[in-house]
């Protein structure tokens, strides 16, 4: 991605027209388990529930509170 090529996160915020912070956030769906991002184009999760797995970057951990949660009838991004 851009990023991965040197580019700063204000250049890119500026080029898509968006803000500095919501391409923060979307670069840090890069640590999020590709496990959990299948889940995500499948439509099992929601993009705020894919963005509360970027505060670990341990995918094993991401996975398993996920399965967690997903037997309980809130899997909110809380």
């Amino acid at each position: 991605g851009l990023s991965d090529h040197g580019m700063a996160v204000a250049d890119i915020a500026a080029r898509f027209g968006v803000a500095e912070r919501t391409v923060e956030q979307r670069l840090k769906l890069a640590c999020v388990s590709p496990v959990l991002f299948d889940l995500y184009r499948a439509d099992a999760l929601s993009l705020e529930q894919l963005m509360a797995f970027t505060l670990s970057d341990d995918h094993a951990r991401q996975q398993a509170v996920w399965q967690a949660v997903s037997a309980t009838y809130d899997t909110s991004a809380r």
